[in-house]
């Protein structure tokens, strides 16, 4: 069984532990996202293939759907995939627009409606994509670096992060994530930027490292880049701890990590690696 040495910091107190390696699954081209769940299947989105695969937590793999195009189902470059318990959504990126998909990726919807862009407004560029237990969706759009707020019928209803939002303004967004379907976590070059859903700024972390992605699991934001996963844990809307676990080996390039349950998985190009979640000691 392989081992994963990690450092891990919370605060002004120091620990250590190690991540163990309980399988690996998948074979990927180039997977740059993946998502879980709450059922445990995982969606990942393979921007070499233009495809989203579906695997089951124990690494059998389910089916898949896309391939490069402009029509429906298929994509051209899907950068991000965000799963919930009935629906999969896809940020179809130089394709404008979010495709909608049930648990067993058969086609549902489109956003936006080139039908009923009276009620919508156009994006370029979508870079992720995330939905509220409450129905909202919320798409970063890399084309203004902002976040767009849409209700459950696709009805556009605010911009976050814009130039107006002053120091919580964003400059080069690269991910976010909702918990509690309250709170934005998003990654922001070398910054943490807290929001809630309206857009007001809450908190901002200044980082030593910058990361490519960020995910959520109950209270904890999850961010990673290449060769670190760093924990943010929100307490009363605010930032009240963190916790870095960093490849001691080196050996991993990460795309993105994501908890589930007490299990950790890392992302990489071509497979998952599942871990066992290390339990916090001194």
């Amino acid at each position: 069984m392989k081992l994963l040495l990690i450092i891990v910091f919370i605060t002004n107190s120091f620990l250590s532990a190690q991540l163990i390696e309980e399988y690996e699954f998948g074979n990927f081209n180039s997977a740059n996202s993946f998502s879980i769940a709450p059922t445990g299947f995982v969606y990942i989105s393979d921007d070499q293939s233009n495809e989203v695969y579906k695997y089951s937590l124990q690494g059998k793999k389910l089916g898949s759907v896309g391939g490069y195009g402009w029509e429906i189902e298929s994509f051209d470059l899907p950068v991000d995939v965000f799963a919930n318990t009935l629906n999969i959504y896809i940020a179809d990126f130089n394709n404008n627009r979010i495709q909608f998909f049930d648990k067993d990726l058969n086609f549902i919807s489109v956003l936006p409606s080139r039908s009923n862009n009276s009620n919508s407004v156009e994006f370029y560029y979508p870079k992720a994509v995330q939905v509220s237990n409450l129905g909202d969706f919320f798409i970063l759009e890399s084309d203004n670096n902002s976040i767009l707020k849409f209700d459950l019928n696709g009805r556009f209803k605010l911009t976050i992060g814009g130039y107006d939002a002053g120091k919580f303004g964003l400059n080069s967004p690269a991910d976010f994530a909702i918990i509690n379907d309250l709170l934005l976590g998003i990654i922001d070059g070398k910054r943490f930027v807290l929001l809630d859903q309206f857009g007001n700024g809450l908190q901002i972390l200044e980082l030593d490292f910058q990361p490519i992605s960020v995910s959520a699991h109950e209270n904890l934001f999850i961010a990673n880049s290449n060769n670190t996963v760093m924990e943010i844990e929100i307490k009363n809307n605010l930032i009240a701890g963190t916790k870095y676990l960093i490849d001691g080996n080196n050996k991993f390039r990460i795309v993105e990590a994501r908890k589930h349950k007490e299990q950790l998985l890392l992302l990489l190009k071509n497979e998952i690696i599942v871990f066992k979640y290390p339990k916090k000691s001194k």
